[in-house]
């Protein structure tokens, strides 16, 4: 029994959080994206500044972006546009943006 509730224990993280993608800047484009724990891209390079994501979402800088940010999900859907001077993402999963120090 002791057995079967560590494994439990082990194993749910990972089915409930899924994936832990990682942000990795390509050495030929000098862009980030996204690469999975085998080192496999999962979301293309295409920006000019990545964030880890952070549960369900990562902080990203567009290349056109004008030292703004946004917000993207692990399907590299942008969730928040990138036009935010700061964006996070609260504890409980909300995003906070500020425009001109107004949060």
């Amino acid at each position: 029994m002791k057995k079967i509730i560590v494994l439990l224990a082990l194993v749910c993280p990972v089915l409930l959080w899924g994936q832990n993608y990682k942000a990795k800047r390509d050495d030929d484009s000098g862009k980030y994206g996204y690469v999975d724990e085998s080192g496999k891209w999962v979301i293309s390079p295409k920006f000019r500044y990545a964030m880890d994501f952070d549960g369900e979402y990562a902080r990203v800088q567009k290349e056109d972006a004008d030292n703004t940010h946004g917000l993207i999900n692990k399907t590299g859907k942008e969730v928040v546009p990138c036009k935010y001077e700061f964006v996070l993402v609260s504890p409980s999963g909300f995003p906070y943006v500020s425009i001109t120090n107004h949060y």
